[in-house]
């Protein structure tokens, strides 16, 4: 089924069911370049939400996929599953091979100064990188702001480039100071 909705009215409108929600969607707020949103509706919950890019790379995903597309009218394709009693062991591969697993964000924090001389020697890549880093970031966030310009695949080389030279580190959570 095809719908044009805004995704609170449609994830009303489905009240007990379960299923697959996606889209192609040109613009979302806050993503660069055209993208796919796919959810995972169990008895009319959302249980996993992500938008990914045109490769299959999440950009984002659960509550912060969510709150970017909870207002978008946009033009859904709806497929039933059976509940999850009910799933075959073969449609359960299935849906988790179409569903991008929700991934912890992944923070990285400069751990090394670099100085200026040596600083400017770096590529353009690099050095934007670095200065991203000058507070706690996630990688997605990186992606985000740099991702129209160069391929996700080859910002996380130069990102692991950086952490295997001792620059940065990555961490599961943030500073434990960088909120207060």
């Amino acid at each position: 089924m095809n719908y044009r909705l805004d995704l609170e009215t449609l994830l009303h409108m489905l009240n007990q069911s379960t299923g697959i929600l996606e889209t192609d969607a040109v613009r979302i707020p806050g993503v660069r370049g055209r993208c796919r949103v796919h959810l995972r509706i169990v008895n009319g919950t959302m249980s996993n939400c992500a938008i990914t890019d045109e490769r299959g790379a999440v950009l984002s995903s659960q509550e912060v996929a969510f709150k970017r597309i909870q207002h978008l009218v946009l033009e859904w394709r709806y497929m039933e599953t059976p509940s999850p009693r009910e799933e075959s062991p073969l449609l359960r591969e299935e849906i988790l091979r179409r569903q991008p697993i929700p991934v912890r964000p992944i923070w990285l924090r400069r751990i090394r100064q670099v100085n200026p001389q040596e600083f400017q020697t770096w590529p353009r890549l690099y050095r934007s990188v670095f200065s991203l880093t000058a507070n706690p970031i996630t990688i997605e966030r990186i992606m985000s702001v740099i991702g129209s310009d160069q391929r996700p695949e080859t910002i996380q080389e130069v990102i692991y480039v950086l952490v295997q030279r001792g620059f940065l580190r990555v961490e599961n959570e943030p500073h434990p100071n960088f909120f207060t």
